[in-house]
């Protein structure tokens, strides 16, 4: 499974001693929360969990274990951060605010906050005298290690800190990185929220590392775990998950504290079935299947209470007994599989991919992907696929491995893929170029086409608008010319030119779209006599001239009435008129226009109509 942060975080400013400063808002959120639960929890017996963002995605991946096949009695865990900002924790309550962090979640468990929706907090931090004196109990389950996250790549940080270096940091006395054996730059000292778990084991462990007195803090608050302010910050540090780890960070060595997390509950809660099933010394969290889920998601479960661990066992104090499942010898490292797919997509391009399993489980590490015995690049296996782009390959045959190293190497064995072979052919291009001209008049679409920056040889295949392509010879320079027709039509026409593939090149296509303007029309008419009789029927002669051979119907009104309608060939119309009364007549004669020729009309022809 991936433990990078998909969520958006709650923006907030950041207070310190002395300083305020207000972060930039990271991008909003889907209103899916991914480590919210997929179903609404019911009112009467689903378990419903808030607080830690730290065992969040760990919690949500239990859930989706343990709740397999079930309808009632589930895991339901809410994430700290994200969107949306409320959430309905059961059917039919109202919506709360998202509680952010330990403190939040355990908030809710009692006093004037006491939410009986809530049935659990998640929990990195362990219970304070007043949650003690409210009757609320915790169960450990899993150890997860801290360490300082920098920048991945360019952070002006030393590669090491000593925990005396962090206290000078965090309480103001070393602001430059060279002044703790890094390059210059301003340091930009990160902490988590208010009532972040992490947040109270931090200082926790710089009051121990200050004699016993607390540190006043010059920093900046952030999201617990979040990357956002990390990965674009050369001067930026922050305290950090090891199972929470993104490709945008990297640990520095030299100060590292391992805790235990927990689940808290209401006292009265404790003995219930309901509990101890999931969360009991003997329940599905400290079970082998419970292993499987923590060590994949980065933590290590704790060892069992008849093994000597403190894994589910219902206690107010710290956990200090951090031994593990791995440490009591309770299983043995399950296997894996990575399975590569190499393919070569053109523009000496190559795309590596593993897929990487345990079963059903995605197992947390990276791929190193090897061309015979060099490797070639790294990449984090996230969601069980690592993928790798590779660009500027050499032309001609590779054959290519991928090599699995779990995050855990005593949960998890390594594997690697069988050589998948392929090869990189000579890059290609076609262009094609016109010059866009109106209907009647002939156009020149110019094609070239290049392999690996030459001239190419031999044919492309051309295709004008909705025809059958056809087959056009290339010159020695690698162009060809494609006369479009003057009877095309008028309106957008594609041409596109296919080099066809080769053993040694690829195929490359281009086109280009000519937009093809009507022509005008120019209408005229004459009489063929000016004066007739009642009984008899006038004759109009209407000529259409245009740039091309015009055919369509013309019409013959006098006011808004049709007297006469006839048919152009050839750009003559010969119209007969309907019989008329006595009087004098103006006659407006009108082209109609077609798909390539625009309408026109005749200037007024006057007839008189006697007895």
């Amino acid at each position: 499974m991936t433990r990078n942060r998909v969520s958006a975080l709650v923006a907030g400013a950041a207070m310190v001693v002395g300083t305020t400063v207000t972060l930039a808002s990271p991008a909003t959120a889907a209103a899916t929360n991914p480590y919210d639960p997929t179903f609404v929890p019911n009112i009467t017996d689903d378990l419903v969990g808030v607080g830690s963002d730290t065992t969040q995605i760990v919690t949500r991946d239990l859930a989706n274990a343990y709740n397999v096949d079930r309808t009632s009695g589930r895991i339901a865990s809410f994430a700290a951060d994200g969107s949306p900002a409320s959430v309905i924790l059961r059917a039919g309550a109202t919506a709360v605010t998202r509680p952010n962090g330990s403190g939040a979640g355990k908030k809710l468990l009692y006093g004037v906050s006491d939410d009986a929706n809530v049935t659990f907090a998640r929990s990195s931090s362990t219970l304070s005298s007043a949650e003690i004196a409210a009757g609320l109990k915790q169960a450990a389950f899993a150890v997860d290690s801290l360490k300082m996250a920098i920048k991945s790549t360019g952070s002006n940080a030393p590669d090491d800190l000593t925990v005396a270096d962090l206290v000078k940091i965090y309480e103001g006395k070393v602001t430059n990185w060279s002044e703790v054996g890094g390059k210059s730059g301003v340091i930009k000292a990160l902490i988590p929220q208010a009532g972040s778990g992490t947040r109270s084991f931090f200082e926790g462990q710089l009051k121990a590392a200050n004699s016993g007195n607390p540190v006043v803090l010059v920093a900046t608050e952030t999201q617990e775990h979040s990357d956002v302010d990390l990965k674009n910050d050369p001067n930026a540090i922050a305290p950090f998950s090891t199972a929470r780890e993104t490709a945008n960070v990297k640990f520095v060595g030299g100060w590292k504290a391992s805790r235990a997390v927990y689940n808290v509950v209401r006292s009265k809660d404790v003995g219930s079935t309901a509990i101890t099933s999931i969360f009991g010394d003997a329940g599905f969290i400290c079970s082998p299947a419970g292993r499987t889920v923590i060590e994949s998601a980065g933590f290590e479960q704790l060892a069992s209470t008849e093994k000597g661990g403190s894994c589910g066992e219902w206690v107010t104090d710290t956990v200090s007994n951090l031994k593990t499942a791995k440490d009591a010898g309770q299983t043995e490292a399950v296997a894996t599989t990575t399975a590569l797919t190499a393919t070569a997509p053109g523009a000496r391009k190559v795309v590596l991919k593993a897929n990487v399993a345990a079963g059903a489980v995605t197992v947390p590490g990276k791929v190193n992907f090897f061309e015979g015995e060099s490797k070639v690049g790294t990449a984090f296996a996230a969601g069980g696929v690592a993928t790798l782009n590779l660009t500027d390959v050499a032309v001609g045959a590779h054959e290519y491995t991928a090599q699995f190293v779990p995050l855990d190497a005593n949960a998890f064995a390594p594997s690697a893929s069988i050589t998948q072979s392929l090869v990189v052919k000579q890059p290609t291009a076609v262009t094609v170029t016109g010059v866009t001209a109106p209907y009647g008049k002939a156009k020149t679409v110019t094609i070239k086409a290049v392999v690996d920056d030459s001239a190419a040889t031999g044919s492309v295949q051309v295709k004008i608008g909705a025809a059958a392509p056809t087959q056009v010879e290339l010159a020695a320079d690698g162009t060809a010319q494609v006369v479009i027709p003057a009877t095309a039509n008028a309106g957008t026409l594609t041409v596109s030119a296919t080099l066809p593939a080769t053993a040694e090149a690829d195929e490359a296509t281009g086109s280009v779209t000519l937009s093809i303007a009507k022509i005008n029309s120019a209408t005229s008419a004459k009489l063929l006599k000016s004066k007739i009789k009642a009984k008899q029927r006038g004759v109009v002669t209407v000529k259409v001239a245009s740039g091309a051979a015009v055919n369509g119907v013309v019409t013959v009104k006098s006011g808004k009435k049709v007297v006469g309608v006839g048919t152009v060939k050839n750009g003559v119309a010969r119209v007969t008129l309907a019989k008329l009364k006595k009087g004098n007549y103006n006659l407006v004669a009108s082209f109609a226009g077609n798909s390539n020729i625009t309408g026109s009309t005749a200037k007024v022809v006057k007839l008189k109509v006697t007895k």
